[in-house]
């Protein structure tokens, strides 16, 4: 591991410390929200500061700008407050996601890889019929779309690792990543557009920044992983797979 990926885990840890206090104690909205947006812009600029040099990581790095814009829009909007910023958010998240996809899809589907694709799709559905009866207007046709987007991001993570297209020093990092994200997103869509779902306001805000932020943190890290991504002898002798 290189020492700037310890710097970056290192980092995080200390910024979910921070968001966990700050949440706990109620914090003012001025002195949170410091600890929200910025961050991922940083970890934006983290990215671009590693001159990603494939186009595997330059994608990703795209993804990380995109998600610290979804971010900005998306934070401390409510539909009924401001339906045009809400919309955007989503629409940066899920350009995010479409340019993740096409960051991770390695080779052809696999018989083996069903599973994959029906836990993800079950679960996107799950939350997508959920909460499509309580969203209006333009948002009611956002919502499935984002669904199929990050429904195919995570197959495209997943299924790339097991079909075993993609380096493990790098595998590692996109594994845990993609379910992070989609819980995180989940939660936030549950949270934004179902008017029964009131789980307790600290727990439910630790919850979507933890998973988020390790999500993206994950992101980073693989950017910062030492470049054998798309060229080396690990891609070159699985390339046929």
């Amino acid at each position: 591991m290189r020492r700037r990926q310890v710097v970056t885990i290192a980092a995080g840890c200390a910024l979910g410390v921070a968001q966990v206090v700050l949440t706990a104690t109620h914090a003012p909205w001025h002195v949170r929200r410091w600890t929200l947006t910025p961050p991922m812009a940083l970890a934006f600029v983290a990215a671009l500061a590693e001159r990603p040099r494939t186009a595997t990581t330059r994608l990703v790095t795209a993804a990380l700008g995109l998600s610290a814009v979804g971010d900005a829009f998306l934070t401390d909007s409510t539909p009924a407050r401001d339906e045009r910023a809400t919309l955007a958010g989503i629409g940066a998240f899920a350009a995010a996601y479409a340019t993740l996809t096409a960051a991770f899809w390695r080779g052809r589907p696999r018989p083996s890889e069903a599973w994959v694709a029906v836990a993800t799709v079950g679960t996107v559905a799950a939350v997508a019929t959920t909460v499509l009866p309580h969203a209006a207007g333009v948002l009611r046709g956002g919502v499935p779309v984002f669904g199929a987007v990050i429904a195919s991001m995570v197959w495209a993570a997943e299924s790339t690792a097991l079909r075993g297209t993609l380096d493990p020093r790098l595998a590692r990092w996109v594994v845990p990543m993609a379910p992070l994200l989609l819980l995180s997103d989940s939660l936030v869509a549950l949270l934004l557009f179902h008017p029964r779902f009131k789980p307790a306001p600290v727990a439910a805000d630790i919850v979507v920044r933890a998973t988020y932020l390790a999500g993206w943190v994950l992101m980073l890290l693989l950017v910062q992983e030492e470049g054998r991504w798309d060229t080396g002898s690990w891609t070159s002798s699985n390339s046929a797979r």
